[in-house]
């Protein structure tokens, strides 16, 4: 936890014959969903991180993660921190399909950590801000009932991009 928020980490290596736990009725899943409920009944905003993102205008979206998706959207997640496309992407609140929506939960894709930058297709509905020049890292500044970003460059330590946002616990 941090600044006031419950910060909530889940795997989401959803794929393959060993791991199956991102399926609606998983243990993880019903978790996130505790833990989402804690949060709220604690009066806390909440933010979930998963490696992989369900919407991406790179060439990773990664659909096994909907359950997860869903429950952290339904759960009221007040922000959605992914990776694994090697880009730097922000959205509007999305909904549980990964439309943009009003009241629903914010995502950003930070993957240009190190590993070579992947090229951006076509905006996916909702995106606000796409970035894949070189690496950086996305800063987050949580309180407890708000959060402010930057995209910082690893070039030249200036802002790509900023912003604040409230939540609702």
């Amino acid at each position: 936890d941090a600044g006031g928020w419950r910060i909530i980490a889940v795997d989401s290596w959803c794929q393959g014959q060993i791991y199956a736990g991102c399926s609606s009725t998983s243990a993880q899943t019903q978790w996130l969903k505790n833990e989402l409920q804690r949060s709220r009944d604690e009066g806390r905003c909440a933010a979930v991180m998963m490696h992989h993102p369900f919407v991406s205008s790179g060439s990773l979206a990664t659909s096994s993660v909907k359950n997860l998706w869903e429950t952290a959207v339904a759960g009221g997640a007040d922000l959605m921190v992914a990776a694994h496309d090697h880009i730097y992407e922000r959205f509007l609140p999305l909904n549980s399909s990964g439309a943009p929506a009003i009241g629903g939960m914010p995502l950003f894709i930070s993957g240009l950590g190190g590993a070579p930058a992947t090229p951006i297709g076509d905006a996916t509905a909702g995106s606000a801000f796409r970035y894949n020049s070189n690496h950086g890292a996305l800063s987050l500044n949580l309180t407890p009932r708000a959060f402010s970003w930057g995209f910082i460059s690893a070039l030249d330590n200036s802002t790509i991009d900023t912003g604040t946002a409230s939540c609702a616990p």
